[in-house]
C-alpha cells in the first residue's frame, strides 16, 4: 500500500474514532446536539476517505462512474453536517441555512437527472502516480457538473468563514482554526471541486480540510464537556452547600434503608461523621437508638420504598437529650418514575412544641384573666344589691336570736346566720379576687391573729380532727388587712378540714423565718413573719400542686368547692408583699408557710396594731348607753329598719328617710341637734355627701357614718374612704353597727366639727 492509499485509509480510522467517541458522548446525555452532529460530519468524512480510496482503484468507466457519483454524494452529506455542526457551535439559527443548502442540493439533483453529461461524465480512465504510486483516476467530460460542486463547495466554505468570526468571540482558539479552514476551502475551491488525472493529490487537500473540521468539532466537544463538568461541580458544590447548611435533618438512603449520605445539621446532631453513619441500616444508627418509633421507622421505609412518602413525629436521643421532630421519607425516582433512593428528612420541633405550649398556657391564662374580669363585672354589678340582702338576713336573724322568745328555736337561727356568714364570705372572695376589695392595711400581731380565730377554727374542723397551735414567742409583727389574713386562714384550715376525710391532726405554728431551716422558695423574706399550717390529709400529686392557686381549680367535688379559696389566699398574701410555699405528696399530707415581711420599729409606733390577748382594748364597746340621735338614711327600706332596730336596741334615738330630700324634712320636723347621719353612700336624688351638706348648718355639725354595700373601689371612686371608723361595709353585723357608732359618737371633735 502506497503514500496515498495509506493516508486515506489512516484518515478514515481517525474519523471513525472520532464518530465512535463522540456518539459515546452522546449516549451519556441524549439531550445535548452537539456530539450527534460531530458524529455525523465524522461519518460522512469518513465516507468521503472511503470514496476516494475506491475512485484511486477503480480501472474501469463504469467502475469509475459510480465511485465519482458516491463521492458526489459524500460531499452532499459532509457539506450538511458541517453546516449544521458550525450553526450549533456559533449560536446560528441552524433551519436557514440547512434550507438554502437543501435547496441547493434540490437543484443539484434535478440538474442530474435531467443533464446526461452530469449524470455520466466520466469518459475515462488513467493510470498516474500520486505521491509516489500509481493510482487511477477519473477522466470527465466538461460541463455545468463543476460549476454545481463548485457553488456548494464555496457556500459551505463561506458558511463557515461567517461561523469562524462568530465563535471567535467566545472561543478564540476555535474561531482562528475555523476561519483558517473556511478562507483554506474557498482559495482551493476550484481546483477541488473537478476530479480529474493529474488532480488526484489535491483531492487529499479535502480530507484534510475535514480532519481540521473534525478536530474543531472534537475541540468544541472538549469545551464544552469542560463546561459541562464545572456546571455540574458548581451544582454539586450548590447541592452540598445546601444540604449540609439546611437547618433540617437530611438523608439519602438506598432502597433497603442503609445510609448513603447525611448533612452535617443531622450528623452533628449526635455527634458523628458520614463516614460513621455510611452503610449502617437507618433504624439501627444513633439517631433512632433508644426511641420508641423505631417500629413506625421500619414501616414507614417499607411504604417509601414502594413509592410511597410518610409523615409523623417521633422522637430520637440526642447529644442533648431527647428531642421531639417532625419526620418524613419519600421516595426519589428517576426520568422513567423508578424509585431509586429514599430521602429522610426532619425538622427539630421541641422548641417549637415548647413555645406552642407556652403560647397555649398564656391562652389559658387570658381565658382565666378575661374569666375574672367577668366574675369581677358580675360581682361588682350584684354586690350592693346582694350584700343588702345579706345584711337583711344575717342582722335580723342576730336580732331574733338575742329575744328571750328565739331560745327554742336557737339552731334554726344558728344555721340561717351561718349560712349567711358564709354567702358574706363568699362574697367577700370573689370582691377579693376580683380586685374590687380596697385593702386596710395595719400592724398586727399574728399570734393575736391566731389565738382570736382559734375557737372558730375548732368548730371548723370537728370532734375526728384534733387542733394543736403553737405560737412563737419570737414572731415579729407585719402589716396586712386583719380580715384578709383571718380569711386566709380560715380558708386554708377548711382545705386541710376536707382533705382528712376520714380525721386526723391540724398544727398551726407562728415564728420568726429562719432561713437556715425555711423552705427556699421563702429565704427572700429572712426574718419574716411566718404562719403554717400542716395537716395529715390525704396529700396532693406534683400536677394537682402545679395548679394549686389557679382560679376556680378544685379537686373537690360537683358543689363542693368553688376553686377559689386557695387563690384567694395567693392574692391576700402577695398584696401583703408576702410568699407562699407548700410541700405535699400523696398520702403524706400537706404544709403551707406563709412567710410576711416583718415591720420596722418605726411602722410598730406609728401605725395602730391589733392589739395581743390581754392587752386592755382603748375603743369603746358596743354595748355602750346610748341616748343620741341618729339620723339612718337608706333607700332599702329591709336595711333601713335593721339599722334603725340595732340602735334602738341599744337606746338611740332613731329617725328613718328613705332618700336625701325626705332626709333633710325629717331633720327639720324634729327640730332638734342630730348627732350622728348614718347615710348610704349612693342613693336616688343624693347620698350621704348631700344630707351633710343639708344639715352643715347645724352646730355642731352631725357626724358622718357612710354605708354602701357596692364594692369598695366603688366607694372610693365616690370620693369616700373605706377601712377607717367613718365608713360600714355592707352586709355587716348588728354588733359591727353598733361599735362604729359608738366609736364616732365618743370621739374627741375636730375642726370639721
Amino acid at each position: 500500500m502506497g503514500a496515498f492509499s495509506s493516508i486515506c485509509v489512516g484518515l478514515f480510522g481517525a474519523y471513525a474514532f472520532t464518530a465512535a467517541y463522540a456518539l459515546i458522548l452522546w449516549a451519556r446525555d441524549r439531550r445535548a446536539r452537539l456530539p450527534l452532529l460531530v458524529a455525523a460530519h465524522a461519518v460522512s468524512a469518513a465516507a468521503l476517505a472511503l470514496s476516494l480510496l475506491w475512485i484511486s482503484r477503480a480501472s474501469t468507466v463504469g467502475a469509475m462512474q459510480m465511485a465519482v457519483t458516491v463521492r458526489v454524494w459524500t460531499i452532499v452529506a459532509t457539506g450538511l453536517s458541517v453546516t449544521a455542526m458550525l450553526a450549533l457551535a456559533s449560536r446560528q439559527p441552524m433551519a436557514p441555512w440547512l434550507g438554502g443548502l437543501g435547496a441547493y442540493m434540490a437543484a443539484l439533483l434535478a440538474w442530474r437527472h435531467y443533464s446526461a453529461p452530469f449524470a455520466a461524465d466520466v469518459v475515462g480512465v488513467q493510470r498516474v502516480v500520486s505521491l509516489g504510486e500509481w493510482v487511477w483516476a477519473p477522466v470527465r467530460a466538461p460541463g455545468l457538473a463543476y460549476l454545481g460542486m463548485l457553488g456548494l463547495l464555496a457556500l459551505v466554505a463561506a458558511f463557515a468563514l461567517l461561523s469562524a468570526t462568530r465563535l471567535w468571540k467566545s472561543d478564540r482558539f476555535a474561531g482562528v482554526l475555523l476561519g483558517i479552514t473556511a478562507l483554506a476551502g474557498l482559495l482551493l475551491a476550484p481546483r477541488l471541486s473537478l476530479i480529474q488525472a493529474g488532480l488526484m493529490t489535491s483531492q487529499l487537500i479535502v480530507l484534510v480540510l475535514q480532519l481540521a473540521i473534525v478536530l474543531l468539532g472534537v475541540v468544541l466537544l472538549a469545551r464544552e464537556h469542560e463546561s459541562r463538568a464545572r456546571t455540574a461541580l458548581a451544582a454539586e458544590r450548590l447541592y452540598r452547600g445546601m444540604f449540609d447548611q439546611s437547618y433540617q435533618f437530611l438523608g439519602v438512603l438506598d432502597l433497603e434503608g442503609r445510609v448513603l449520605d447525611a448533612n452535617r445539621t443531622s450528623l452533628a446532631s449526635v455527634g458523628l461523621t458520614v463516614a460513621e453513619v455510611r452503610g449502617q441500616r437507618f433504624e439501627d444508627t444513633a439517631w433512632w437508638q433508644g426511641s420508641a418509633d423505631r417500629f413506625r421507622l421500619r414501616e414507614a421505609l417499607a411504604d417509601a420504598a414502594a413509592g410511597v412518602a410518610r409523615r409523623f413525629e417521633a422522637s430520637y436521643i440526642s447529644g442533648a437529650g431527647p428531642r421531639l421532630i417532625d419526620f418524613s421519607v419519600r421516595p426519589l425516582r428517576n426520568a422513567s418514575g423508578t424509585v431509586i433512593r429514599l430521602i429522610p428528612e426532619a425538622r427539630d420541633i421541641t422548641e417549637e412544641r415548647a413555645a406552642q405550649e407556652a403560647h397555649r398556657k398564656a391562652d389559658l391564662q387570658l381565658q382565666q384573666s378575661q374569666k375574672l374580669e367577668a366574675v369581677g363585672q358580675l360581682a361588682g354589678g350584684i354586690a350592693h344589691d346582694f350584700n343588702n340582702l345579706l345584711t337583711v338576713i344575717h342582722g335580723f336573724a342576730g336580732l331574733l336570736a338575742a329575744t328571750p322568745e328565739a331560745r327554742a328555736r336557737g339552731m334554726e337561727l344558728e344555721q340561717i346566720q351561718a349560712a349567711s356568714e358564709r354567702a358574706m364570705s363568699l362574697t367577700r372572695q370573689l370582691l377579693t379576687f376580683s380586685r374590687h376589695a380596697v385593702t386596710d392595711d395595719q400592724v398586727l400581731d399574728i399570734n393575736a391573729l391566731v389565738q382570736r380565730a382559734e375557737p372558730l377554727l375548732g368548730r371548723m374542723l370537728g370532734a375526728d380532727v384534733a387542733l394543736t397551735v403553737s405560737l412563737g414567742s419570737d414572731a415579729p409583727r407585719t402589716k396586712a388587712d386583719p380580715a384578709q389574713l383571718e380569711r386566709v386562714l380560715i380558708n386554708l384550715v377548711a382545705n386541710a378540714r376536707d382533705a382528712m376525710t376520714d380525721g386526723g391532726r391540724l398544727r398551726i405554728i407562728t415564728g420568726r423565718l429562719d432561713p437556715a431551716t425555711a423552705p427556699e422558695r421563702l429565704r427572700s423574706l429572712p426574718g419574716a413573719a411566718m404562719l403554717t399550717v400542716s395537716d395529715t390529709g390525704h396529700g396532693m400529686s406534683p400536677d394537682v400542686v402545679a395548679r394549686l392557686f389557679e382560679p376556680f381549680f378544685t379537686t373537690k367535688g360537683p358543689g363542693r368547692g368553688t376553686g377559689l379559696g386557695l387563690a384567694v389566699v395567693d392574692r391576700v398574701v402577695k398584696q401583703a408583699g408576702g410568699l407562699v410555699d407548700v410541700v405535699s405528696a400523696p398520702g403524706a399530707g400537706t404544709t403551707f408557710t406563709i412567710a410576711l415581711p416583718a415591720v420596722t420599729g418605726t411602722e410598730d409606733a406609728s401605725e395602730g396594731t391589733l392589739a395581743s390577748p390581754g392587752q386592755a382594748r382603748t375603743s369603746p364597746t358596743a354595748d355602750a348607753p346610748g341616748g343620741e340621735t341618729v339620723l339612718v338614711v337608706d333607700d332599702e327600706p329591709p336595711v333601713r329598719h335593721l339599722a334603725a332596730a340595732v340602735l334602738l336596741q341599744r337606746g338611740y334615738r332613731v329617725l328613718e328617710a328613705g332618700d336625701p330630700s325626705q332626709a333633710l324634712e325629717v331633720a327639720r320636723a324634729h327640730g332638734a341637734p342630730i348627732d350622728l347621719l348614718l347615710a348610704d353612700v349612693v342613693m336616688p336624688g343624693g347620698s350621704a355627701r348631700t344630707i351633710a351638706e343639708g344639715l352643715a348648718s347645724q352646730s355642731p355639725p352631725p357626724r358622718v357614718l357612710d354605708m354602701s354595700g357596692y364594692p369598695a373601689d366603688e366607694v372610693v371612686r365616690r370620693g369616700v374612704a373605706t377601712g377607717t371608723s367613718s365608713f360600714l361595709q355592707k352586709p355587716f353585723t348588728p354588733d359591727r353597727l353598733a361599735q362604729l357608732v359608738r366609736s364616732l359618737l365618743d370621739a374627741p371633735p375636730t375642726d370639721a366639727d
